[in-house]
Formats: structure tokens, sequence, C-alpha cells
């Protein structure tokens, strides 16, 4: 397995400085989401990306030595019609394509009414993301998303290997408050999974929380990363948020995130060895 870092905890960050602290934490690959650029938050590269833009957020990613192989699609926008959309999703395939990356991390949509109208749209755009050798990867985010039954479901419509799961742990326990346990729903969910975020859940006094450093909240990484072992998953682990809002306290949390990602894999993949391999 290879192990990422989303920029997520240095969203404050610019795309480069947050290239630099990840790659210093010990990762070899990164994924694109949300950073700081002179017109405020923005992921740094969207559909309305230009060519100047792609190369920026491709040599930040180069001078830290990381593969950029994860971009944020984050949720689809229906305003302006089907067919905007549609060209709106093609074109940010090509930017994702420039970029390097060879997946995109998709939130479906928030409203079941327009299951429909999704199902069309990622249909129609299959060809496109296949031409460009790009996996669009659907990840637990509310809405059509939110319980392990509704990806499946999902997958079953889309059939095609262009089309993805992403399994997020601290998702699936945030959105359901804590009912749906990853441990679970692992093994239906991991042969269509391309990649596994790291994320943790916590309940804390002030309600639900992803905002924990991996390995301090309530879900068993090591039970679940050996669980897609057996499914010869060799997809990357991300990670993507841990706790702390100083910088210090970030970087800290992250390296302790690398060294327990490390952990997890090793200790799984010599498990694994030892019961199918003998």
């Amino acid at each position: 397995m290879r192990l990422g870092c989303a920029t997520r905890p240095y969203q404050a960050l610019t795309l480069p400085h947050a290239c630099e602290h990840i790659a210093a934490a010990g990762f070899t690959e990164v994924a694109l989401f949300y950073n700081q650029t002179q017109d405020g938050a923005a992921i740094a590269v969207t559909a309305d990306s230009t060519a100047p833009q792609i190369a920026a957020a491709r040599q930040a990613c180069d001078a830290a030595g990381l593969l950029p192989s994860l971009l944020l699609a984050g949720e689809w926008q229906v305003a302006g019609g089907q067919a905007a959309a549609l060209d709106r999703y093609r074109r940010l395939i090509e930017n994702t394509q420039q970029l390097g990356a060879s997946m995109l991390l998709d939130f479906g949509c928030e409203h079941a009414d327009l299951l429909p109208d999704y199902i069309a749209l990622m249909q129609a755009i299959e060809p496109v993301a296949r031409a460009a050798n790009i996996t669009i990867c659907i990840k637990p985010h509310g809405g059509i998303s939110t319980q392990p039954l509704h990806l499946i479901a999902l997958k079953q419509i889309l059939t095609s290997d262009v089309f993805m799961l992403s399994f997020d742990p601290g998702n699936l326990l945030y959105y359901s408050a804590g009912q749906i346990q990853p441990e679970d729903y692992i093994d239906a969910l991991a042969p269509y999974c391309a990649n596994f975020i790291i994320k943790d859940y916590q309940l804390t006094p002030s309600g639900p929380s992803v905002a924990v450093t991996p390995g301090e909240g309530e879900v068993d990484f090591l039970s679940l990363i050996r669980s897609l072992h057996t499914h010869q998953f060799n997809g990357p682990l991300y990670l993507e948020l841990v706790a702390g809002a100083a910088l210090p306290e970030i970087d800290r949390n992250v390296r302790r995130s690398q060294q327990r990602m490390t952990s997890w894999h090793k200790a799984s993949k010599t498990e694994f060895t030892s019961l199918y391999c003998n």
C-alpha cells in the first residue's frame, strides 16, 4: 500500500507550503483539497483552472517530491442543468489528467430526488474518464452516499470500473452519529474501494467530530486495514485530518499519523502473509 496525505490538515497554508510539510512527515503522495490562494481558500485544480494554474499545482507537488494522485472533485453542482454539469465534469477530468492525478474524489449529490440526474451524469462522463484513465471515487459524505448500503447500491448501477468507492470510516461514523460501525461493512465495501481515507471519529462534549488524530478516536484502523489485505486491496491510504489548530501541533499529529499508518500497514501485512501465504 502507498501512503499519502491530503492537504486538508494544512488548508491554512498555500499549496507549496502544504506540500513541504506533507513531504517532511514522510508521505510520498498527496491528495489536493483546499489551500490558501490570493483569492482565499480554494481547491488547487478545478474545472475552471487555466493551464498555468495546473502547471503551478503540479510544480508545487514535484518540488516537494510528492505524487499528486488524488484530486477533490467535491459535490456535483446541479445549477445550470445537465449539459452544463457534463461540460464542467469533462473539463475537470481533462485538468485532472494534466495535473498527473489518477483519481477524483466525488461526494455524490446531496438530495435523493437528484439521484437519477447524478447517475445520468456519471454514465455520460464514463467514456471521458476512461479515455483519460481517471477513476472517479465516491465517498460517504451525506446525501445519497450517507450509508454503506447506499454506496453499494450506487456501485451496482455504475458497474464500470471507472467508478469506485472511497472507504472513509470517520465519515461513516460521523454521518450516522456513531451508529454505523465501519468494521461491519468493510468486507462488503472493500472490493469496490480504490482508496482508504484515514480519518477518525469521536463523540465530544460539543458533538460528533472527525477533527481527531487517527488512532485516538473510535476507529479500529488495524482491523480495517487487515480486512483490506484479505481482499487484495492495493490502493493508497490517505490521511485526511488530524487534531490541532496551531501549525506545530498539526505537524506533530501528521507525523504521528504517518508513523501509525506505517505501523498498521506493516502489522496487517505481516498477519496476512502469515495466515494466507505459508
